[in-house]
């Protein structure tokens, strides 16, 4: 819990490596390390909409043309399985030319747990669910990029996600995307513009509804 990330590595055949340990989750088109985002900061979807962090095994591969990510975990944001149930991810992610990449990724299980502690403190790193309770959860997120020049690149990210409650929980969903704008001015200088909407339309993550 200490640390950040902390993981083992496999290098096998074919480009394959397979990560044992607690590592960052692979969808967003931010990074949870603040100062290595264009903004020097961290925004809605990566604060409201994501995962910061799975602990399990992932592997990553090539696939053809694209290359691949999947991963086995105890869900999002925990060191510790509170509810024993797995979560599982996929991602894929394809450069269409040599400006443009775009990567689509899936994570879904069951996340949260009957107690407010195991529901907000572990499930969803503080932030979590605004009720208590278990939710069958399913997130989808799209990212892409576009380098129009040496100095100028764009950025997009979309995400969905839907959490069906079980045993009488509460269910909802929510959506976010996000357009970013980055141009290194000169040797000294850049600029960066990120515009984001966060639509919480049952209140599932803030506790109240935003839409």
């Amino acid at each position: 819990k200490l640390f950040k990330e902390a993981y083992v590595t496999w290098a096998g055949p074919k480009g394959l490596t397979v990560d044992l340990g607690k590592f960052d989750t692979m969808v967003g088109y931010e990074s949870s390390n603040a100062s290595a985002n264009d903004n020097y900061s961290l925004g809605l979807l990566n604060v409201l909409a994501q995962p910061v962090y799975h602990t399990g095994l992932r592997a990553k591969f090539p696939v053809g043309t694209m290359s691949g990510t999947a991963f086995v975990g105890t869900g999002w944001n925990e060191v510790e399985d509170i509810n024993s149930e797995k979560t599982l991810g996929l991602s894929l992610s394809k450069s269409l030319n040599a400006k443009t990449n775009v990567s689509v990724s899936y994570i879904g299980g069951a996340e949260g747990d009957t107690t407010a502690s195991g529901n907000n403190s572990n499930s969803f790193g503080g932030i979590g669910f605004a009720a208590t309770g278990k939710r069958t959860t399913h997130l989808f997120d799209v990212v892409g990029t576009y380098a129009a020049s040496d100095r100028t690149k764009y950025g997009f990210n979309f995400d969905y996600a839907n959490a069906l409650g079980q045993n009488g929980a509460s269910s909802g969903k929510w959506s976010g995307v996000g357009l970013y704008v980055h141009n290194q001015m000169n040797d000294k200088l850049k600029a960066t513009l990120r515009l984001e909407q966060f639509n919480d339309t049952d209140g599932m993550r803030t506790g109240t509804v935003q839409d």
